[in-house]
C-alpha cells in the first residue's frame, strides 16, 4: 500500500526550489556580504560561503590570502576580464544559471549614462529581460554566442566546472538556433557564424576539449559551410580538420573503419576515392 505523503513534507524538487528562493533573497538584499568583486565599474557585494565552494580561484584567494591587498580589503578586482562574462558568472554562482539577455541589457543601461543607481548587490543587475537581445547585429554579430565563449573562458580561469558545462550547453543550443536564422545577421551571416565558431575553437588550449568538441558537433552535417572560404581557412590553419575526421571515425560503423574507409564530415567514402 502506497503511503500518503504528509501535507507538511516536501519533495526533493520543492526543497531545491526553496533553497534557490532562499539564495535569491540573500542575493537580492546583499545582507551579510563579506566579499566585493569589482569589474566594469560595478561592485558586486557577494558572500564567501557561496562563491568559494564553487570556485577554486575564489577559495584560494580567500583561504590563503595569496593576494595580500585583496585579503586585507576583502575586495577582488577583475579589471582584465570581460564584464558581461563576470556578470553572468556571478549570476550563476547564486542561481545555477545565467541569461545572456540580462547581462546585455544591464550593461547597456550602465554604460549609456541613463542609469545612475548604485548597485549594492548582484541581484540589482540580474532581472528577467525579453528573450531577444536588442543589438545592432551588423556591429556585433552573434552577441550571445560570443558571451557564452567568454563565460566558458572565465569559468576555466576561475575553476568553476559547473559554469563551463553550462556555457558549452548554451553555446551549442544557441548555435543551432542562430544557424537557422542567419538572415537576422545580414547577408554575411554564414561568414560571421564561421568566425564565431573559430573564436570558440581557438579560445582554449588543445587539451581543453568541451568547447572544441561542441564546435565539431555544430559543424558536422552543415555541408554548405564547407563551401565558404572562411571555413577552408579554418580547416587549414587549425586542427579542426583532424578533429572532424576523428569524430566521424568514432561515429562510423566498425566494419567500415576496419575495411579502411575514409570518414569525412557526416559522410563516409569507400577506399579508393569518390
Amino acid at each position: 500500500m502506497k503511503r500518503k505523503r504528509s501535507s507538511t513534507s516536501m519533495s526533493s524538487r520543492e526543497i531545491r526550489a526553496y533553497q534557490s528562493t532562499a539564495l535569491g533573497d540573500l542575493l537580492q538584499t546583499g545582507d551579510y556580504s563579506d566579499l566585493v568583486i569589482i569589474c566594469g565599474g560595478v561592485r558586486y557585494k557577494v558572500h564567501k560561503a557561496i562563491v568559494c565552494p564553487q570556485s577554486r580561484f575564489f577559495k584560494a584567494a580567500c583561504d590563503s590570502g595569496f593576494m595580500i591587498q585583496e585579503a586585507q580589503t576583502n575586495e577582488i578586482n577583475l579589471a582584465d576580464d570581460d564584464h558581461l562574462a563576470v556578470h553572468s558568472m556571478i549570476e550563476f554562482l547564486y542561481r545555477r544559471t545565467y541569461t545572456a539577455q540580462g547581462a546585455e541589457r544591464a550593461t547597456r543601461r550602465l554604460h549609456s549614462g541613463t542609469d545612475t543607481r548604485s548597485y549594492t548587490s548582484p541581484a540589482a543587475l540580474i532581472q528577467p529581460w525579453p528573450r531577444r537581445v536588442a543589438l545592432d547585429a551588423s556591429i556585433n554579430p552573434y552577441p550571445n554566442l560570443r558571451l557564452h565563449i567568454s563565460v566558458y573562458v572565465l569559468a576555466e580561469k576561475y575553476g568553476i566546472s559547473g559554469l563551463k558545462a553550462l556555457a558549452v550547453d548554451k553555446f551549442e543550443s544557441r548555435s543551432e538556433s542562430d544557424y537557422t536564422h542567419q538572415e537576422f545577421y545580414g547577408t554575411n551571416g554564414a561568414e560571421h557564424f564561421i568566425q564565431v565558431l573559430r573564436e570558440a575553437y581557438t579560445s582554449t588550449i588543445e587539451a581543453d576539449r568541451p568547447l572544441r568538441d561542441a564546435v565539431v558537433r555544430i559543424i558536422k552535417g552543415k555541408r554548405e559551410l564547407f563551401e565558404k572560404e572562411e571555413m577552408k581557412a579554418f580547416l587549414k590553419e587549425t586542427t579542426l580538420a583532424y578533429d572532424l575526421i576523428m569524430s566521424g571515425a568514432m561515429d562510423a560503423p566498425v566494419d567500415v573503419i576496419q575495411n579502411g574507409g575514409y570518414v569525412g564530415p557526416n559522410v563516409i567514402y569507400p577506399q579508393g576515392g569518390y
